[in-house]
């Protein structure tokens, strides 16, 4: 799109793909002993009326203006008026029993062939025993639009980690869950379209997770856990694992894994691994450019060279904290929000944030209690979500010079359905907005 101005474009519009049109899918985050945040235009408010105790898994939904649809700890769904969905009790492994999780972790996706219907996915923290994807099916046509579980109990796929993650597919259609194997070196990403949940697609790579591989092996339950946490433009994913660096007593091996991934084609290839001591929680700045990973302490990486040498040479400590950590999770104003976990002694009725997450070492302004929640506890998870969500694209200008001919574009539009420009110069009527991608 070429266009002769004397100024820089003063305001500009992008629009998403329908289904994420008005981002507001992520405006409610429900987690904790009760706790909430509500994210609307440019403020964040605590909001006290859940009715769900979560200690990692949870996850909820919005529409895409805003209004609370359903949450869900895994075990059970609550409606939007926060009492429990019919027929929403233990809908993943039947012996959960409320109030205490028996699910480690879950994300909510839409059903591309019926908009008034979600997918719930959730693996159970199986103490001895393989940890097995279930998902099921919410309706929310029940109920006067407060909905009903139709499907519940069904089992996808045994013997995985207590790890998900989902992003949408280049179709702007499909969707992406993504999780790995135990026992095994294969990460599995399955594809959710107008078809329903279609066949696995493997990728043997990486580093093997399980028991019986010698000094690389992990035979604790809680080293299955850590994140699995896909980039808001669907290119790369990072894998925590939770177990020890080598050179420490046990398990020692590299546990931080940095790796590409295909939203067309499922498929995902290896990098690198660094270590770091017992890491956790991770998560991408929106631009995709950042990574954090909760070790201890917050570590940081630049990623925007691309080149792996300099990625691994660029991590640095950017926060310490008196509290212990586990999760971290990006929201709707880019800030990163940090899961504190809770123990008999203390119990933190804050959030941590990362207020500027795009930006490179300590600058990026990490607050240990960064967002109070009413009195409400925190716990270590925080709500997962389809990291598409917060996917938004950047614009270049080429020819910013006086009388020249400025040329406008989007650097990525693999997730972007359609463009709107809006250029504030009236005098030049039909001129002074586009749909043109260039």
């Amino acid at each position: 799109m070429s266009y002769k101005k004397t100024f820089l474009v003063i305001i500009f519009f992008v629009f998403f793909t329908n289904l994420f049109c008005q981002n507001g899918e992520t405006d409610w985050w429900y987690f904790g002993g009760k706790a909430g945040l509500h994210f609307s235009d440019n403020t964040v408010q605590y909001d006290t009326n859940s009715a769900m105790n979560a200690m990692i898994s949870c996850a909820s939904i919005s529409d895409n203006k805003g209004q609370l649809l359903f949450y869900t700890n895994g075990d059970y769904v609550w409606n939007k008026d926060h009492l429990i969905m019919e027929n929403g009790d233990t809908i993943s492994n039947q012996n959960a029993s409320y109030p205490f999780n028996y699910s480690y972790v879950s994300v909510i996706i839409p059903n591309p062939a019926n908009k008034k219907q979600y997918y719930i996915f959730s693996i159970d923290n199986c103490v001895n025993n393989p940890s097995t994807l279930y998902y099921s099916i919410i309706d929310l046509t029940y109920n006067n639009g407060l909905g009903k579980v139709i499907s519940k109990q069904n089992i996808l796929f045994n013997n995985v980690v207590l790890k998900l993650t989902a992003v949408q597919h280049t179709n702007k259609q499909s969707f992406w869950v993504i999780t790995h194997l135990w026992n095994s070196k294969n990460y599995i990403s399955f594809k959710i379209s107008k078809n329903g949940i279609e066949n696995p697609v493997y990728s043997n790579t990486g580093d093997y997770l399980g028991v019986g591989q010698g000094g690389n092996s992990i035979g604790w339950l809680s080293h299955k856990g850590g994140y699995l946490r896909i980039s808001p433009r669907g290119d790369l994913l990072v894998h925590t694992i939770q177990t020890n660096p080598p050179g420490s007593s046990i398990y020692g091996r590299k546990n931080v894994e940095l790796l590409d991934f295909s939203c067309t084609t499922g498929k995902i290839l290896f990098r690198f691994s660094i270590a770091l001591f017992y890491p956790t929680g991770a998560e991408f700045s929106s631009n995709g450019n950042v990574l954090y990973v909760v070790a201890g302490a917050i570590f940081q990486m630049n990623l925007a060279s691309m080149n792996d040498s300099l990625i691994k040479n660029s991590i640095k400590q950017i926060a310490t904290t008196g509290n212990t950590f586990y999760s971290l999770q990006l929201a709707k104003n880019n800030k990163i929000y940090a899961g504190q976990g809770s123990t008999l002694f203390k119990k933190s009725k804050y959030v941590a944030v990362i207020n500027n997450p795009d930006v490179i070492g300590v600058a990026c302004n990490f607050i240990d209690s960064g967002k109070y929640l009413g009195g409400r506890n925190c716990q270590e998870g925080l709500p997962i979500f389809i990291q598409s969500y917060f996917f938004k694209p950047d614009f270049e200008a080429i020819g910013t010079c006086f009388s020249d001919t400025t040329q406008f574009y989007v650097q990525d539009s693999s997730q972007v359905d359609s463009l709107f420009w809006i250029f504030d110069d009236s005098i030049s009527g039909s001129n002074n907005f586009s749909n043109s991608w260039i």
